[in-house]
């Protein structure tokens, strides 16, 4: 972060000024340590370009994982190795005081806070744990705690975390590793980027391998660029980038929980109800198309479903899976535009496509605590009326009778873009006069001002028995027309380039 960026983060957060001195001394000095290999342990450095310089860790499993997910961690601003030397005391294993000096493992800045960073196997803190209770404890939520570490820490202003290995998903790991060069270096065409995205967007979930297919020149590069720098979204915890067939591909992540909710209640049982938790969306002997191939709906089971294909033997996949291959369009239910079902199908997917990533978010929070009410899990919903809970649950149910079983989900989709009167209260006549003043008195060389452009436009009005727009009305009818263009009209073009919007031009070069 640059100083000024640092200043204002730290008036965010309301640091206290010992502690932003602090922060600022250690953001200057070198690691208070250098790291060491030992026998079961591989010491290297990681050259970070997110801080500019060479990270040292200890481990090339856990703290170079650790690393990896920071580099990359959005929440994360800044992380520093070996960065401060505490001093612990506690009460040992044979029940003495005891005093050590320990440095964490990094110093993490993040959005939200500041904090030092231990990093550990998950079977050494639980060996930890039995022979230095003091130190090392575990809550019963599972998360670890080092309280004469959070002890000094406080002392600075800061707070301590013991970071397990546990934490650390391999997959993920795996895929950021290979995300690593698409973070920088490669360049992606503004009409790739514009045919990706309206891709994804006109049917979120589509799998590679089919944008591949409907686009044969995509460059797969240009996919992996756009997902490294979060213009795509893909799950890099459950799906290995490389396997074309099955990473769907989402605008963001809100989209991609909303989704898999809508999955899930395809699959599932509504909440609070057991009958009816079957889906009607798929009738028996409804012809498919899958792979260039076509097959017959022989049944769809609670647990397995049976396919027919033109040629050869039955197949039988997971019903999960196939309900999946299906909302993603991998699977194409043919001849079905005269059913009201697909009718609603399509009436859902409009909602979808027009609620957007805010929405999402609000609807995924919804059902979260939906769900935490149901299962009476009050420590999730605590704080948020269970009056307000009911009614969401309501819409959820009302949505399911609307639309079907499984569809609940949209009724949780909030309806702000629809709230408010939004016709214009002007008649249309005054309207026109209005828009034909701007274009022949204002828009013009002459620069005849705001205030004379209105008179002329009520003696207009008032000629024609026309009720003109108040003088408020027509100043933010004014502000709203202006435009480069018509600052060209009024002032030329070089007074319009002014106002164009700058755009940054970047090309390769060899240096």
């Amino acid at each position: 972060m640059k100083p000024s960026a640092f200043e204002q983060w730290c008036d965010r957060l309301q640091l206290p000024t010992a502690t932003r001195d602090f922060l600022i001394r250690l953001r200057a000095s070198p690691p208070a340590r250098r790291v060491q290999g030992r026998l079961f342990n591989v010491c290297g450095t990681f050259a970070s370009r997110k801080m500019g310089v060479s990270i040292q860790f200890e481990s090339h499993t856990v703290e170079l994982w650790a690393i990896y997910a920071m580099e990359y961690d959005v929440q994360v601003l800044e992380f520093f190795d070996q960065p401060h030397q505490l001093e612990l005391h506690y009460q040992g294993s044979s029940g003495r005081p005891t005093q050590a000096l320990h440095t964490p493992d990094f110093l993490v800045l993040r959005t939200d806070g500041a904090s030092f960073e231990e990093w550990k196997p998950e079977e050494k803190l639980l060996e930890l744990m039995v022979t230095h209770p003091g130190r090392y404890q575990r809550d019963e939520g599972g998360t670890w705690h080092c309280p004469p570490g959070e002890a000094a820490a406080e002392r600075l202003g800061l707070s301590y975390r013991v970071r397990s290995s546990a934490e650390l998903h391999p997959g993920s790991i795996r895929n950021l590793v290979f995300l690593e060069d698409y973070f920088f270096e490669c360049a992606v065409s503004y009409e790739a980027l514009t045919q990706i995205l309206e891709a994804v967007a006109a049917t979120p979930g589509i799998r590679l391998s089919a944008l591949r297919a409907q686009h044969p020149h995509l460059r797969v590069d240009d996919v992996y660029a756009l997902i490294a720098r979060n213009r795509l979204y893909a799950d890099l915890y459950t799906t290995w980038l490389k396997d074309h067939q099955h990473l769907p591909l989402y605008l963001d992540r809100p989209t991609a929980e909303a989704h898999a909710l809508l999955r899930t209640h395809q699959g599932g049982t509504p909440f609070g109800r057991m009958e009816g938790a079957h889906l009607t969306t798929l009738q028996a002997n409804a012809p498919l198309d899958w792979d260039g191939k076509r097959w017959t709906l022989l049944n769809l089971g609670e647990t397995t479903t049976t396919l027919l294909p033109e040629e050869g033997t039955l197949l039988q996949l997971e019903t999960p899976v196939f309900l999946h291959l299906v909302d993603t369009h991998e699977i194409h239910v043919r001849d079905t535009s005269q059913s009201p079902v697909a009718a609603l199908s399509a009436e859902v997917h409009r909602l979808l496509t027009e609620a957007g990533s805010e929405a999402f978010e609000v609807a995924n929070q919804r059902y979260r605590l939906v769900e935490a009410y149901q299962h009476k899990q009050r420590e999730v919903y605590a704080g948020t009326p269970t009056r307000t809970i009911r009614d969401w649950l309501a819409h959820f149910r009302d949505a399911e009778a609307a639309y079907g079983d499984g569809y609940g989900y949209v009724g949780l989709l909030p309806h702000t873009a629809a709230r408010g009167n939004r016709t214009p209260k002007a008649a249309e006549e005054s309207r026109r006069f209005l828009d034909e003043a701007i274009a022949q008195w204002y828009a013009r060389p002459k620069q005849q001002k705001a205030r004379e452009v209105f008179v002329a436009y009520q003696r207009t009005c008032l000629q024609q028995h026309v009720q003109p727009v108040t003088e408020r009305t027509f100043y933010r009818h004014l502000k709203k027309a202006n435009s480069p263009a018509l600052t060209e009209k009024r002032k030329g073009a070089k007074a319009a380039y002014q106002e164009n919007t700058w755009h940054w031009e970047l090309e390769r070069t060899i240096m």
